[in-house]
């Protein structure tokens, strides 16, 4: 019994040493054999790697978003002679195709050299019929380089200006994250930003990422283990782009107005739905509002002044960022009326969510507008513009304001509204004596002078008997009359201004007979 003990321990212990260093790797029995490698590369290999010469490229269907692209997988003619193929990058992307369900193109026969010409070929034609009918989100271009090179796998993104990956930084992220257990580098050997790579073609061209990969050539071989190594650390690599959530950026406001908010947000490559999330409060419960087939959107039929908050996903992705919109606050109404004390009441309609309003003076219509009042509280609806000069007509204009991340954003201006500011009509009173007169009256502010006028009726025609140049003088003896005849009086104020009079209204009509 001991040494059935014995014997059972030493074989658990061997499993467990064995299943700790496969899980390491992978099991033997999922290694690719040399046979099936072969046969993966025998379409390339035949004629010495020139292909079978039936077809320019193949195109495999696959299930998910991304295209693997493995232009030298026969020999290319380059300047007048050919050049060597990159061999096995053939039989990994078709195998590929199988472990991630990734869309594949390669070539199979030497006609020209795709990553050398900038030419539209029909290999191109292809990658851009492929990208747009299956909305695919990155291009991974598949290249070998020689076993002399010191890294198993560089990353050509494009150089430092990130061209190929156009700003899409996840794809990098998820690339080196994926790739850590191989000695890789980025853009040491190839750069993949070349004005003739399939990679530039395919981020300036078709506006996708694009990544150009070059596999050492110890990984592109008969060997088993190599082969099946490498398929392994490509395959976690691509499943892990194709994982990693979509996320929006770039989300801002583009316009507004009263009733609408105009949206746009960085575009995805790969994507054309957009879906569009809206609440009344920045952590309550979002509504989706539309869908968008680009990367922007105008929300319509909202309230003025008031405060929305956004945030946009496309399927499958995360939602980005929130962003608080406010519509513009309505313009007011506004209107005017003048005392007779160098003084002018402006009024307006309160406007739903202001928080003050700046109301703007001037002296002639279309003339400059001085700002004469900020006001502070959105309740308050009036302001009394004083200290004005008499007889001059004054415009205003007042617009709404709402204060939006210490920032405020205004409406539209009202309607220009005037009014002259006038002197006070005199207060007359009248007094008789023997064939005289004495018209008395009270002071008016500001004026320059009186005039009086007088008739023999109420209503006949009344002529002027005396100007009084003096704001002063507030009396008048009209003598030499008739006696014992009813006669009537009107005065009018006046101010020069600009050299010319300007009037009051006339005084009320009194009357009164001589003695």
């Amino acid at each position: 019994m001991k040494y059935k003990k014995i014997i059972t321990f030493f074989l658990a212990s061997i499993f467990i040493i064995n299943f700790f260093i496969s899980s390491t790797y992978i099991y033997a029995d999922e290694l690719y054999s040399k046979e099936y490698i072969i046969s993966q590369e025998e379409e390339f290999a035949m004629n010495e790697y020139m292909g079978s010469g039936i077809e320019d490229y193949k195109y495999k269907e696959g299930t998910i978003p991304i295209l693997i692209s493995a232009p030298h997988t026969v020999k290319q003619w380059r300047n007048n002679q050919y050049k060597s193929a990159d061999v096995y990058t053939g039989a990994l992307v078709k195998t590929l195709n199988e472990t991630t369900g990734a869309h594949i193109i390669y070539k199979t026969t030497t006609n020209g050299d795709e990553n050398y010409t900038t030419e539209e070929t029909d290999y191109r034609k292809k990658i851009k019929d492929i990208v747009e009918s299956n909305n695919i989100r990155v291009v991974l271009d598949l290249h070998g380089m020689t076993l002399e090179k010191e890294s198993d796998i560089d990353i050509g993104t494009g150089n430092t200006y990130n061209i190929n990956l156009l700003n899409q930084d996840y794809i990098y992220s998820s690339i080196i994250n994926s790739l850590n257990s191989l000695n890789h580098t980025t853009n040491k050997y190839f750069i993949g930003g070349g004005p003739y790579t399939i990679s530039t073609y395919v981020s300036q061209k078709i506006g996708i990422p694009s990544v150009q990969l070059e596999i050492n050539r110890k990984f592109r071989d008969t060997d088993s283990e190599n082969f099946t190594y490498i398929v392994e650390q490509l395959s976690k690599m691509i499943k892990n782009i194709n994982n990693e959530p979509y996320e929006i950026k770039g989300l801002e406001v583009s316009e507004i107005t009263t009733s609408s908010v105009n949206l746009s947000w960085d575009s995805i490559p790969g994507i054309n739905k957009y879906e569009i999330y809206r609440s009344k409060t920045e952590n309550g419960t979002y509504s989706k509002v539309a869908i968008s087939d680009n990367n922007s959107y105008t929300d319509s039929n909202l309230k003025s002044g008031e405060t929305y908050y956004y945030k946009i996903k496309c399927v499958d992705g995360e939602f980005s960022n929130v962003l608080t919109v406010n519509t513009i606050c309505s313009e007011p109404k506004a209107k005017v009326s003048a005392s007779q004390s160098k003084t002018i009441k402006v009024s307006w309609n309160k406007v739903y969510g202001a928080n003050g309003y700046e109301l703007y003076r001037s002296t002639s219509k279309d003339g400059k507008y001085s700002k004469v009042k900020t006001i502070t509280d959105g309740k308050t609806l009036s302001f009394d513009d004083t200290k004005l000069e008499t007889g001059r007509t004054y415009y205003y204009k007042i617009r709404a304001y709402k204060t939006i991340n210490n920032k405020k954003v205004y409406s539209d201006y009202s309607s220009v509204v005037s009014t002259t500011l006038k002197l006070s009509k005199p207060s007359v009173t009248l007094s008789s004596a023997y064939r005289k007169i004495y018209v008395k009256w009270k002071k008016v502010n500001d004026a320059s002078g009186y005039e009086v006028y007088r008739a023999s009726s109420k209503t006949g025609k009344y002529s002027k008997v005396k100007t009084i140049t003096k704001g002063s003088t507030l009396s008048y003896t009209n003598s030499n009359l008739a006696s014992k005849k009813k006669y009537y009086y009107k005065v009018r104020a006046f101010k020069v201004v600009s050299g010319k009079k300007v009037y009051s209204s006339y005084s009320d009509i009194k009357n009164i007979k001589t003695k």
